[in-house]
């Protein structure tokens, strides 16, 4: 009997959230795809997020929080390191992993497994599954690549935060409110969104802004800097975290000011 690639596909409205709601909450990684599908894997396991054509996906109404498809007739089922973090980033990212009450353990061929179920910000159901150990097992050094569902990030190929042990390192952040794919005229305005995007990837990473401890702004107007002070000093006043400020050309003429940040989580902060 052969073996291998075994996967599902799931449709999406939203294909780019979708793909990196399962890549953080699963532990997928990204491994190819375009404009209307996104391929992501974890070991043998494959996982397709493919668009709904545009001319359907206009029809569907997805309502925040979503409703869950009880009726789904399958049900993809993935393993995780750990059902606690799983948990926390589908919070998150708009999706939700059932409580604990909610969970089950089941022993088959002599492995024993804990089970919970799931939804995804569109309310597709799927099946989590974490094996006895196995989240004392994960090592602190673990590379783990958080997304925002941002349109940038698979088209140019990044992640808006990566986690590497205790460090975090944020991609420059924009003020584009991902989920609209909008952004303001306002440059304060921008400022405020920067930060919130910024404080979605660090939460998803078990930090907050009271971690961060470097600070890039980037912007192409130093004139427009000043104006964004209150919204910078209500983020870091108490924090003061080590800062540039660096004049430069920004991707989109739209944008008007650019952040990245770095932060070191800390035991004290009962987050890391």
């Amino acid at each position: 009997m052969t073996t291998g690639l075994t996967g599902a596909v799931i449709f999406a409205k939203d294909m780019p959230r979708l793909a990196a709601f399962y890549q953080q909450v699963c532990g997928m990684a990204a491994a190819g795809g375009d404009q209307t599908h996104a391929v992501l894997l974890a070991g043998d396991s494959q996982l397709t997020v493919h668009a709904i054509p545009a001319r359907y996906a206009q029809g569907i109404v997805i309502v925040q929080p979503p409703q869950r498809r009880e009726n789904t007739p399958v049900k993809p089922v993935f393993g995780v390191a750990s059902l606690a973090a799983s948990r926390a980033y589908a919070a998150a990212l708009g999706g939700a992993v059932d409580p604990v009450v909610r969970e089950w353990t089941t022993t088959r061929l002599g492995q024993t497994r804990t089970m919970c179920d799931g939804h995804d910000p569109e309310g597709n159901i799927f099946q989590l599954w974490q094996g006895a150990g196995q989240a004392a097992a994960a090592v602190a050094d673990e590379r783990r690549l958080i997304g925002s569902g941002s349109r940038f990030e698979a088209d140019i190929g990044y992640s808006r935060a990566v986690v590497a042990g205790d460090w975090v390192f944020v991609s420059g952040t924009t003020g584009f409110d991902y989920a609209a794919m909008t952004i303001s005229d306002d440059v304060v305005e921008q400022a405020a969104q920067c930060l919130r995007n910024i404080e979605s990837a660090l939460l998803q990473a078990g930090a907050s802004l009271a971690d961060v401890v470097r600070v890039h702004y980037l912007l192409p107007k130093t004139e427009d800097f000043e104006p964004c002070w209150p919204v910078l000093r209500a983020a870091f006043g108490e924090v003061r975290p080590a800062a540039t400020m660096l004049q430069a050309g920004l991707a989109d003429p739209r944008m008007r000011i650019e952040i990245e940040v770095t932060a070191l989580k800390r035991a004290s902060n009962g987050l890391g």
